[in-house]
């Protein structure tokens, strides 16, 4: 499946190539493909408030970074410095398999304001 963002001229800005999927224990896992964004649109928080919408749609526990690239692996340490992600692991180099901190997660999401202090937050 994709995920794609558009802005007022209708122009993809954003995407998210991906599926979702259940492991052998029943946990449902969002295994992110590729992601693009339009150099203007980097830095901005974007891509993580795609990440966000999907966890919530899917309410997945884990996330798989499939042939992941640099700009993954910082987006992924940027998460578990946000305490998003709980647990990164890299046992196949081609795969990064993270568990989401789903408390922390969903008191983000909870309501626009807490979303809107998360996004403002300054960068690390």
């Amino acid at each position: 499946m994709m995920l794609n963002v558009f802005d007022e001229a209708s122009d993809k800005i954003a995407e998210i190539t991906f599926r979702v999927d259940k492991d052998r224990e029943g946990r449902k896992f969002l295994a992110i493909k590729d992601q693009n964004t339009v150099k203007r649109f980097r830095f901005k928080r974007l891509m993580t408030l795609m990440h966000f919408f999907l966890l919530h749609r899917y309410k997945t526990d884990l996330v798989h970074y499939v042939t992941p690239t640099d700009d993954n692996r910082i987006s992924v340490q940027h998460m578990m410095d946000y305490g998003v992600f709980r647990e990164a692991r890299t046992d196949d180099p081609n795969v990064i398999a993270i568990e989401v901190n789903t408390p922390r997660a969903q008191r983000i999401f909870t309501s626009d304001r807490s979303l809107k202090r998360f996004i403002a937050r300054p960068s690390k």
